[in-house]
């Protein structure tokens, strides 16, 4: 079990808000995601006007993982995305 702080943040305005997803990869690799929030209560939502870091949780099913922070550049071709997040207008 990995727990990754992302190298991105959120400011949310109070009327959006967010809902995060596994890729259908993950399904290829076995390995299961969610997407964290500071205080949050529940995995893959980020509230409404949410300000502050995303932490994706990694779950490997079958292997292990060697995770690492990868630049941008020819390496960065073979990372595998795990998560996306669509956001919602309220």
């Amino acid at each position: 079990m990995y727990l990754v702080e992302l190298d991105c943040s959120l400011y949310l305005p109070e009327n959006i808000n967010g809902r995060a997803t596994g890729r259908s990869s993950i399904g290829r690799l076995d390995v299961i995601t969610r997407l964290l929030t500071d205080r949050s209560t529940e995995y893959d939502i980020v509230e409404s006007g949410y300000e502050g870091p995303l932490y994706l949780l990694v779950l490997p099913q079958t292997f292990s993982l060697i995770a690492s922070h990868l630049k941008t550049g020819l390496i960065s071709t073979y990372a595998v995305r795990l998560a996306c997040i669509a956001f919602l207008m309220l």
